[in-house]
C-alpha cells in the first residue's frame, strides 16, 4: 500500500467530478505540477478546494492521476477585482506551460510571491505579472536576456534592437520595425516597468516568448474582460 505524501500546495484549476468529487490541478511545494481526485471534496468538513489558498495536502499514489485524501487550509489569499484575474491568468499559465511532475525550481516560492502582492490594497498588476513570466520562462529553460544581444555583447542604452524568438535582441538601425532602445531593455532587465515604453515592450515580447513556449491557442483569462482598464491592456496580462 502506497504511504501518504504530505506537502504543501496550491489548486490551480478545480472542476467537478462526479456528485461528490473533484479533479484538481495542483502546484505542489516540490514546483511541480500534479493532477489529483479529491473524491468526497464536496461534503467535506471543514475543508475545501478553494483557488490562491496555501494547503497541507495528503496526496497519495505515485503516477498518473494521483488521490487528494485531505486539504488543510494553511493561509488565504484574497484577490479582488482585476488581481484576481491576474492571479486565474497566473494558474491558467502554470498549468499551460508546466508538464505533470517536472520539478520547476523557484516555482512554488515565486508563485507564493506573486499571489502575495496581488493582495495589496491597490496592486501594480502589471509589473508583478511581467516578473512572475520572466521568472517563468527562466525556469522553463527559456530566460530571456534582456541585457546581451544575440552575439553576446551588453546591450548599449544608446542603440536599437530587434527581438527575434528563440534566440534574442538583435542590434538593428533605428527607424527599422519593431526597434526596441537599448535603454528599454536594460530597464526591463533590472525590473524597472516604470515608463509606458516599458511596459509595453515587456509585455509585448514576453507573450511572444509566451506563445512559442505553449501554443497560439488564446488563453481563457486573457478573455475575460474586453477594456482598456483591464489585465489584457497595458494594466494586466
Amino acid at each position: 500500500m502506497t504511504k501518504p505524501a504530505f506537502t504543501e500546495g496550491f489548486i490551480l484549476h478545480r472542476r467537478s467530478y462526479r456528485e461528490t468529487s473533484f479533479l484538481l490541478e495542483i502546484l505542489t511545494s516540490s514546483s511541480s505540477r500534479i493532477s489529483t481526485v479529491y473524491r468526497g471534496g464536496k461534503r467535506a468538513k471543514n475543508e475545501s478546494a478553494d483557488l490562491f489558498t496555501r494547503y497541507a495536502l495528503d496526496v497519495r499514489g505515485s503516477s498518473g492521476l494521483q488521490t487528494l485524501a485531505t486539504c488543510e487550509a494553511l493561509e488565504q489569499f484574497v484577490l479582488r477585482e482585476n488581481a484576481m484575474y491576474a492571479g486565474l491568468y497566473l494558474n491558467e499559465l502554470i498549468c499551460r506551460a508546466v508538464l505533470h511532475r517536472d520539478e520547476m525550481p523557484g516555482l512554488f516560492a515565486n508563485y507564493v510571491q506573486t499571489v502575495k502582492s496581488l493582495t495589496a490594497e491597490s496592486p501594480e498588476i502589471e509589473p508583478v505579472l511581467r516578473g512572475f513570466e520572466n521568472s517563468l520562462l527562466s525556469s522553463l529553460g527559456y530566460a530571456i536576456p534582456w541585457r546581451v544581444d544575440t552575439n553576446g555583447n551588453k546591450i548599449r542604452p544608446e542603440k536599437f534592437y530587434n527581438f527575434r524568438l528563440r534566440e534574442g535582441f538583435h542590434e538593428t538601425k533605428q527607424g527599422a520595425p519593431d526597434t526596441i532602445p537599448g535603454h528599454i531593455l536594460l530597464a526591463i532587465g533590472s525590473g524597472d516597468y516604470g515608463r509606458l515604453d516599458s511596459r509595453r515592450t515587456a509585455k509585448r515580447v514576453l507573450r511572444q516568448a509566451i506563445h512559442d513556449h505553449i501554443g497560439s491557442k488564446p488563453l481563457i483569462s486573457r478573455e475575460l474582460f474586453q477594456e482598456p482598464s483591464d489585465i489584457t491592456s497595458d494594466n494586466g496580462g
